[in-house]
């Protein structure tokens, strides 16, 4: 930048990551020389966002600086502080007067050559009589008065006749000054075009203009734009598509999609998340970094953060401990995730437990979350949290248990709560079986059943009978040896993708549009090939690749 010092940029940016102000450098190095010009690399800490640090960098060091321009110009003889719209708009007023002084002096001259040039062909016409007038006549008056008498030009046209030498007199060529006199006839009309319409004048200056541009024009040393400096750090952060992982032991992180491509349904997958032994992966997430997450506990507590602070990772990365993300108590976990990017009246937050228990909250009761979290469901014993979905008051809901039964509701049947209540019953579970699947018609229409053998099907929602909440359900999938018990249900379109994640740290992601849909009591296709003992641990979807 303009009057800034490379060395005193350099050891600033050290002392800023020394005391924290900019958080996330690890070292700072000067690479400026006079062969590569001005390089300065900033090498960042692990987890560190970029965006972040380099709108830290514009803020605190002179890397982006202002200037103030005092605009005092004389407008027409009058000192005036212009802005900048004012000056350019004084500017092409001055240059359109300068292009209609200039055009009115080239229609003067083209007019006064045409009534010389019409002189000059009738003179070629009658080329020996005027040498004879000239020639017989005592003076150049006598000889002006002749040819006006004869021809009837006037004094303009008998000067030009009279100042020629008689070689060029004699040596007349008429389809020269002819093909002269259309030329100007064509100036005259382009002339009388320029003076007589505007918005010929304004074409007139854009082209003169870029003929100046084409010329002299090189880049620009200094920027117009109406950026806002005052933007908030995440401003400058792209909203891009995420997938949050979270493993049984609480490493967490987030990775763009596009690292896992779409394979035909029934492969084996690709190595993702490396995790401890003996950890697995337990919930997996489709997000965006500018949207808010909701983390829900076994403790019934919800903590938030935006999606672009979780540290981003690769495909097989580890992920940080998720206390470094949020401050949970002693022994918290976190059993639910959620996107959520509208609080306002009408939208809701609808919450089912493992043992069938429900409840729905307004969720404005959850737009502002404290770095301590606040309570959002009281749990009862030997319960726990299954999951948790966004809602607008007239979604249907609908439960799937492990024992491969949906129960279907509107969301209506459920009353609003405050955050400490505990919620009612939604689904008549036996015993030994748990709610393993919530979704709402807000996310699909159809209802994707996959089994805990990694077969799957699409069965349109109009199949899954209405009831009341607190009924058994009807069956979605066929219990059988090759399919093992319910995993999950999604409610889907059926274009989306989908993501599914063994223990053993597998990952693949399919397109729906390869799975056929087929009726309710049905066994499904192969989605995922599972081998050495692995076992499904999560399923996420989200928008297809060509989305």
């Amino acid at each position: 930048p303009y009057m800034v010092n490379k060395m005193e940029l350099a050891k600033k940016i050290a002392e800023l990551a020394d005391n924290k102000t900019i958080d996330g450098i690890s070292q700072v190095a000067n690479y400026s020389s006079d062969k590569m010009g001005t390089r300065f690399v900033v090498i960042l800490k692990k987890g560190a966002i970029p965006e972040l640090v380099l709108n830290h960098l514009f803020r605190y060091t002179s890397l982006q600086s202002s200037f103030a321009v005092n605009m005092l110009a004389l407008d027409n003889g009058t000192p005036r502080v212009l802005t900048m719209k004012q000056a350019l708009k004084i500017y092409i007023n001055h240059q359109e007067n300068i292009i209609t002084k200039r055009t009115q002096y080239d229609l003067k001259k083209a007019l006064a050559r045409i009534h010389i040039i019409d002189a000059l062909l009738i003179v070629a016409d009658a080329i020996d009589e005027t040498i004879h007038i000239i020639r017989s006549s005592p003076t150049v008056e006598e000889a002006a008065q002749r040819l006006t008498e004869r021809f009837g030009f006037d004094e303009a046209q008998c000067k030009a006749i009279l100042d020629m030498t008689l070689r060029r007199l004699t040596g007349l060529e008429q389809q020269k000054y002819t093909d002269e006199k259309d030329a100007l006839e064509k100036d005259v009309a382009r002339y009388q075009s320029i003076l007589g319409d505007q918005k010929f004048l304004e074409q007139t200056l854009i082209e003169e203009l870029e003929e100046i541009k084409k010329k002299f024009g090189d880049a620009r040393r200094t920027e117009i734009s109406d950026y806002d400096y005052d933007e908030s750090d995440e401003d400058l952060i792209p909203n891009k598509e995420i997938l949050i992982f979270l493993t049984k032991s609480g490493y967490v992180k987030r990775v763009d999609p596009g690292e896992f491509r779409t394979q035909n349904r029934g492969g084996v997958g690709v190595q993702g998340m490396k995790t401890k032994e003996d950890d697995d992966i337990k919930i997996l997430r489709h997000s965006r970094t500018k949207t808010d997450v909701l983390f829900f506990t076994n403790f019934g507590r919800v903590y938030h953060a935006r999606g672009y602070q979780i540290q981003e990772g690769s495909r097989t990365s580890k992920g940080i401990p998720i206390v470094n993300l949020l401050k949970l108590q002693p022994k918290e976990e976190v059993n639910a995730i959620i996107s959520m990017d509208d609080y306002s009246e009408g939208h809701y937050l609808f919450f089912a437990t493992k043992k069938g228990v429900v409840k729905r909250c307004d969720a404005k009761d959850f737009e502002n979350i404290n770095c301590n979290g606040k309570i959002a469901i009281s749990l009862r014993e030997g319960d726990a949290l299954l999951d948790v979905r966004p809602t607008d008051g007239k979604a249907i809901i609908s439960l799937g248990s492990s024992g491969g039964k949906v129960c279907s509701f509107y969301e209506s049947d459920v009353r609003p709560m405050g955050r400490t209540a505990s919620g009612v019953k939604g689904i008549d579970l036996p015993e030994e079986e748990e709610v393993v699947g919530l979704v709402s018609s807000l996310d699909g229409t159809k209802i994707f059943s996959l089994s805990e053998n990694g077969y799957g099907k699409i069965t349109d929602g109009t199949e899954y009978r209405i009831t009341f909440r607190g009924s058994k359900g009807v069956k979605t999938i066929k219990e059988t040896e090759r399919n093992g018990g319910l995993f999950v249900i999604k409610n889907v379109r059926g274009d989306e993708d989908i993501i599914l994640i063994t223990d053993h740290g597998t990952t693949i992601r399919t397109s729906l549009t390869q799975v056929n849909e087929t009726s309710r009591n049905t066994v499904g296709v192969k989605i995922i090939t599972l081998r050495n003992n692995e076992k499904l641990s999560s399923v996420s979807v989200l928008p297809s690749e060509e989305d």
